[in-house]
């Protein structure tokens, strides 16, 4: 599973990279991206015993869709990772001066002000065991970075060690 994720994650990468004109950015449901990405995550969830909560905003996003949909997967997937069975994962959404930020929080392991400083650096890759002993290649994040750039965003993290974490993916608002 969490191999298909970082090819999802590389294909849309690839593809936006190859894509000489640029990313096609189109208005999307940000319900819809959430509840996809919720879904994804129902069989692994339950197997952990961790619940997955994805909350309605009605909002919508500007965005290459493959790109904001494998972005939300891969953050989700490091939430789940990262949290305890008994855990919580929460994906939701909230409009900002700035765009449509997208959460996803978790009650996991959190991180330090070091992890945090580092994540974004393909020099400091690094991967850590999750709670169930789950490994990654240290790409995932890295991939996410880019691609969120690449479509006009830009993701931010908030955390406490033990704590748990906040990903968000701030994208410009859309109309439908």
């Amino acid at each position: 599973t969490q191999a298909h994720g970082l090819l999802e994650s590389l294909f849309a990468w690839a593809s936006l990279h190859m894509d000489a004109r640029g990313a096609v950015l189109t208005s999307l449901s940000v319900d819809a991206l959430l509840a996809d990405c919720a879904a994804s995550l129902k069989e692994r969830a339950e197997a952990k015993g961790v619940h997955v909560d994805a909350q309605i905003s009605g909002l919508t996003i500007r965005s290459q869709e493959d790109a904001a949909a494998s972005i939300l997967r891969n953050l989700a997937a490091n939430a789940l990772k990262f949290t305890a069975p008994g855990g919580r994962v929460t994906l939701s959404a909230s409009r900002r001066d700035d765009g449509v930020a997208l959460s996803v929080s978790d009650s996991g392991v959190g991180m330090s002000e070091a992890q945090m400083a580092a994540l974004f650096q393909s020099e400091s890759r690094a991967t850590s065991a999750g709670t169930g002993g789950e490994r990654g290649a240290g790409l995932g994040l890295l991939l996410c970075h880019d691609l969120a750039e690449g479509v006009g965003g830009r993701l931010e993290v908030e955390s406490r060690l033990g704590e748990g974490a906040t990903f968000r993916l701030v994208l410009p608002q859309g109309d439908l």
